[in-house]
């Protein structure tokens, strides 16, 4: 097993990022059900545990970064730096799906 500890900056407004951080993983899990067979959230769904085939991973949310720390076969650590894109990826769509929404209102 590998140890897995990341952070990556989301870029999005405090009032949308918990909500856009269930969106994407809930995306994620749908999109990949091989590799995410389940996942536990806190109650207030700032915390996700993911499972699948021998690893557990614990993404929380905050006003400025999402982190990713757990245990995962080597493996995927090899795959690391793919996984990592994809999540910026999500993130900056996220982000940019904001911009959009609040750009032209903003004006009027």
């Amino acid at each position: 097993m590998a140890r897995l500890e990341k952070s990556i900056k989301h870029n999005q407004h405090p009032d949308v990022v918990h909500t856009n951080f269930r969106k994407g993983i809930e995306e994620a899990q749908a999109r990949h059900a091989t590799w995410i067979h389940k996942v536990e959230w806190s109650p207030d769904g700032r915390v996700a545990t993911l499972n699948g085939p021998g690893f557990t991973v614990d993404l929380t949310c905050d006003e400025e970064f999402v982190h990713a720390r757990g245990a995962i076969p080597l493996m995927l650590k090899l795959m690391e730096g793919s996984i990592l894109r994809y999540v910026a990826s999500v993130l900056e769509r996220q982000a940019a799906e904001q911009a959009a929404s609040d750009g032209p209102s903003a004006g009027a």
